[in-house]
């Protein structure tokens, strides 16, 4: 009885490559999708740590404060919500001076209808504040943070 057959080590070694070769193909795939994705992705904003303390209806004052975190702050953001439903964008020019880690600042918006103004004038009120903020990525381009689910009321 004369059987031939392959021993055990070259079929392990046969298997190894097997899997090696998919592991090589696979990756050829993969790669590109996890390289153009890496570019959009910032740890600053899950870094970033801002919250409203306190807001004021009547004239949009708010008190927004910043935990020890080490994003690359390079303007504070506020979204205010109006009574009836409309989110207004104000760009304060406040940046990581007027608001260093484990700081606070006051932000007194100006009234009228320019592109960072406020316009409370016309029968809205303030009902909530979210703070955001543009940060610089580790890539040196400019990112808007999107705003945090918590809102402050305004009182």
């Amino acid at each position: 009885m004369e059987k031939r057959g392959l021993s055990d080590v070259v079929t392990t070694v046969l298997i190894i490559l097997l899997v090696l070769a998919a592991v090589v193909i696979i990756w050829s795939f993969v790669r590109p999708a996890i390289q153009s994705g890496a570019g959009k992705v910032s740890a600053g904003c899950v870094e970033l740590s801002l919250s409203a303390s306190s807001c004021t209806a009547s004239t949009g004052v708010v008190t927004v404060s910043r935990d020890a975190d080490s994003a690359s702050l390079k303007e504070l953001v506020l979204v205010y919500e109006l009574s009836d439903g409309t989110t207004k964008r104000i760009d304060t020019g406040k940046g990581a001076t007027d608001l260093p880690g484990l700081g606070q600042v006051v932000y007194t918006p100006t009234l009228g209808s320019g592109a960072n103004q406020l316009d409370i004038l016309s029968g809205k009120t303030l009902k909530f504040v979210t703070p955001t903020a543009q940060i610089t990525t580790e890539a040196g381009e400019i990112q808007l943070c999107s705003p945090t689910a918590i809102k402050k009321p305004c009182t």
